[in-house]
């Protein structure tokens, strides 16, 4: 059983996740999905391993983004294959600002942890970096625990 530290970035015209074997750092899985190159079945596929082998996904802030993504992902997984790669792109970027919108009105995620598909190990969480007494940035916190 492997877990991974991972990461969403969404362009409007470009998604991509990085994926990375929190104890052996030549596992690493890029998956891209946009005009040039369209990964969705592989993510697909690679998120439906994580699922049924009880990984976990490691990230910052994870919980109330970049899972909310992959969430949106896997449950719409139907529709977004009968896409092109830049449609996809599209959607999920779409869908990364209604995460951001959302937050940015101090309203919860779309999906509650309890019901996302992966467990998540957030450090944002972990550390309470999400209080407003402690609120800091990915490199604040990158600084903080000492990470270069």
């Amino acid at each position: 059983m492997s877990h991974y530290v991972m990461d969403v970035e969404t362009l409007s015209d470009c998604f991509l996740v990085v994926f990375e074997d929190y104890k052996d750092d030549t596992q690493t899985y890029v998956f891209t999905i946009g005009l040039l190159r369209n990964d969705l079945k592989n993510l697909l596929k690679f998120l439906d391993n994580n699922i049924k082998n009880k990984e976990w996904h490691i990230s910052f802030n994870g919980i109330e983004f970049d899972a909310q993504v992959l969430q949106f992902l896997l449950l719409n997984r139907k529709r977004l294959l009968l896409l092109t790669g830049e449609e996809v792109a599209t959607i999920l970027y779409k869908k990364a600002q209604d995460i951001i919108a959302l937050k940015n009105q101090g309203k919860f995620p779309t999906y509650k942890e309890s019901e996302l598909f992966i467990k998540q190990i957030d450090v944002f969480k972990i550390n309470h970096w999400d209080s407003p007494a402690k609120h800091l940035s990915l490199k604040a916190a990158q600084c903080a625990m000492n990470w270069y």
